[in-house]
């Protein structure tokens, strides 16, 4: 019955606007204590590890390696290429649109930065061969 409340108050809390993290995060702190009856100390201790984790060190140098190839015009240079080796096939821009997105995400290293770099230029792109903007 606590569990049904305690969702109820969270459900509530995402109606009123209160931010989706928080309350992802409040329901699966109070779900863990709930149903494992671990102490909140060790909840949070594990939470902290995984913070601390040497993978979220290089998230930074990701999205920084991301916006330099962006500022560098490559994504464009990348498109301009992919458009002349595929761009004469039936369909041949959407296969330049993934193929622009397979060789990008690699050099930048995470793929949403990939799709702040070519998303933009790409969406444009698209609009300007003819596809409707729900494609």
């Amino acid at each position: 019955m606590v569990y049904y409340i305690v969702l109820a108050v969270f459900l509530l809390l995402a109606i009123m606007g209160e931010y989706l993290f928080v309350v992802v995060g409040g329901i699966t702190i109070v779900s863990l204590y709930l149903v494992t009856k671990i102490g909140f100390p060790v909840i949070f201790g594990d939470f902290y590890k995984l913070g601390i984790a040497p993978i979220l060190l290089a998230m930074p140098y990701f999205i920084f390696a991301g916006f330099i190839l962006a500022a560098s015009n490559f994504p464009r240079r990348l498109i301009n290429f992919t458009d002349a080796v595929l761009g004469w096939l039936p369909g041949g821009f959407v296969m330049v649109v993934v193929i622009s997105y397979t060789i990008f995400t690699p050099l930048s290293g995470a793929s949403s930065i990939t799709v702040v770099a070519l998303g933009g230029i790409l969406y444009e792109a698209l609009l300007e061969k003819g596809y409707d903007e729900k494609f």
